[in-house]
């Protein structure tokens, strides 16, 4: 503010000395004519103590220019002063901001100094772990070497061991009934699965003749049940013929479903004579279809 204060008063007292030396022309003229083109001093004008009107209104006159200047000038200064100030308080403001930005530049340049040295410390750790399992690693590979040269000289001395022991006919035919043993396993294997897989298919078609048959019976029982009594004597008895007959066919060759005569090429729906597993043969409708 002091600084402020005496650039004021400087620019106060330039403009003053600037604007007298102006107007000070103007207020001696008056004065000249007087002194000047007198052609005698009166005892009168000497002796008398006031000035000429005329040099009355002429000094006013330079006066009041003087005072209309001099507003003027203060009213150029202060609007100067006033876009000073502005200037100046958007230079502190300015100043405050950037003083705010590099401290938290400062702040941020400290926290990358930290992590930076944490992440030079990491490296040296990780460099330092890493050259311990690279030297391990190469330690490994030096015992592996190491093992793999032990146990080929120690197959080497079973070698020698088993064809001083056993002679060389007999490694023969063992390795022969090896390979036989070993082509019979998987023979016996195959074997097996295919066994296993014809069981599976025989399981499935128990399962599936079963259900044919508990469809049959429960067929076979409701064309019982819902067939009217045929009252016509000359229809054939089915149990009759084949009770009569018995001697001219075979009960063996009987099918023991509808699905059989389906397989022996029977397409028509119709009754058929069936002859299931351990029971006596007897007459079923049979629908034949896809």
């Amino acid at each position: 503010m002091m600084k402020r204060f005496c650039l004021l008063l400087l620019l106060l007292a330039n403009s003053t000395a600037a604007v007298p030396l102006e107007n000070s022309g103007r207020e001696e003229q008056p004065t000249l004519p007087s002194q000047a083109f007198s052609t005698g001093p009166s005892p009168t004008e000497a002796k008398s103590r006031f000035a000429m009107l005329d040099d009355v209104r002429l000094l006013a006159n330079g006066l009041l220019q003087l005072g209309q200047s001099l507003r003027e000038f203060v009213h150029k200064t202060k609007a100067q002063i006033n876009d000073i100030f502005q200037k100046l308080n958007i230079f502190d403001r300015s100043f405050y901001q950037l003083s705010v930005v590099t401290s938290e530049i400062k702040e941020e340049e400290e926290e990358l100094k930290k992590t930076t040295n944490f992440l030079k410390a990491n490296n040296e750790e990780i460099r330092n772990l890493s050259l311990e399992i690279n030297s391990k690693i190469n330690s490994i590979l030096q015992e592996r070497t190491q093992l793999q040269s032990k146990v080929g000289s120690l197959e080497e001395r079973l070698k020698g061991l088993s064809q001083s022991i056993v002679p060389a006919d007999q490694l023969s035919e063992i390795t022969t009934l090896k390979e036989v043993i070993e082509a019979q396993e998987k023979t016996i294997t195959n074997l097996l699965k295919a066994v296993k897989e014809q069981h599976d298919q025989l399981d499935h078609q128990k399962v599936k003749i079963k259900n044919l048959e508990e469809k049959l019976s429960y067929d076979s029982f409701q064309d019982t049940v819902d067939k009217p009594v045929d009252s016509d004597p000359a229809a054939p008895n089915m149990f009759e013929y084949l009770t009569g007959n018995s001697t001219g066919l075979d009960t063996n060759d009987l099918p023991i479903d509808c699905s059989e005569l389906f397989k022996k090429g029977e397409a028509n729906s119709g009754i058929y004579v069936i002859k299931p597993n351990r029971s006596e043969p007897f007459n079923v409708y049979c629908e034949m279809g896809s």
